[in-house]
């Protein structure tokens, strides 16, 4: 993993939102599934990392038409995790807690 990476972005976890745009996570915690909730416009990757900076999930390019989508954690371990949504218009990054 690229540690400058996951540190910039830990850093910005108490700065949720660039500009105008923002994006909600719920419920939080969470054992199965995360809603989000944004308005973050166009193509978007989206990073999860874990509290040690270790990328844990990638999606690529995904089409955000819609203010909502989910991700299934049922599969991560109980812990604080670091969802990143990343575009040609920043990045907005929120911490979630999953508990099992």
């Amino acid at each position: 993993y690229n540690s400058g990476e996951a540190k910039q972005l830990l850093s910005e976890v108490e700065n949720n939102s660039t500009g105008n745009f923002y994006f909600e996570t719920f419920p939080n915690p969470a054992s199965e599934k995360v809603l989000i909730r944004h308005n973050f416009p166009g193509n978007t990757d989206l990073k999860i990392y874990d509290i040690l900076g270790q990328l844990i999930a990638e999606r690529k390019k995904i089409n955000l038409s819609t203010n909502t989508f989910e991700i299934d954690v049922s599969n991560f371990s109980s812990g604080n995790y670091i969802i990143c949504l990343i575009n040609n218009n920043g990045v907005i990054s929120k911490s979630i807690c999953v508990i099992k």
